[in-house]
């Protein structure tokens, strides 16, 4: 039995009895001219073999940090830009620039106020390698680099509104 999360609209959790329904909810979702407005999950209650499990209220902020914008949800893992904190610390990120709490989106001017995230931070690393690679024409000049752009991982804990 494989356990699929389907979205109308992002608030319901499905479960399809076997994959051979998920390929059916995709084909007439995508390839399907006359039911092409349909969501996955309206397509897979035409279908019938799915059941509603339960209702999952659903609640996500947009954060800035690192000078990037992250859509972030609870439980989420992210990479961001390396911050200055320890392996296992809990972290507060202020910088919340729109708040959806499933009914409502707040957008800030230019943050949400008294709105965080509390993340907690899983360790650092480096990313995959990239190649610069620099030469002038016709004169012999070759200059190969490598660069391992270095990461925050952060599991978000909990989203305060």
């Amino acid at each position: 039995m494989a356990q699929k999360k389907v979205s109308a609209a992002g608030y319901q959790k499905f479960f399809l009895l076997d994959n051979y329904i998920h390929h059916m909810i995709q084909f007439i979702c995508c390839h399907t001219a006359p039911v092409r407005h349909l969501s996955a999950a309206q397509a897979a209650a035409l279908i019938g073999r799915v059941y509603i499990v339960e209702e999952v209220q659903l609640l996500f902020a947009i954060i800035e940090t690192g000078g990037k914008q992250y859509k972030v949800a609870q439980g989420d893992v992210i990479n961001v830009e390396l911050l200055t904190a320890e392996d296992e610390s809990t972290l507060e990120i202020d910088k919340v620039v729109a708040l959806f709490d499933g009914e409502k989106l707040t957008a800030g001017t230019p943050y949400v106020a008294d709105a965080k995230v509390s993340c907690k931070v899983l360790g650092h690393g480096k990313g995959k390698k990239v190649i610069v690679f620099k030469y002038k024409a016709k004169k012999n000049i070759r200059v190969k680099n490598g660069h391992r752009q270095p990461f925050t991982k952060l599991q978000i804990e909990e989203i305060i509104a």
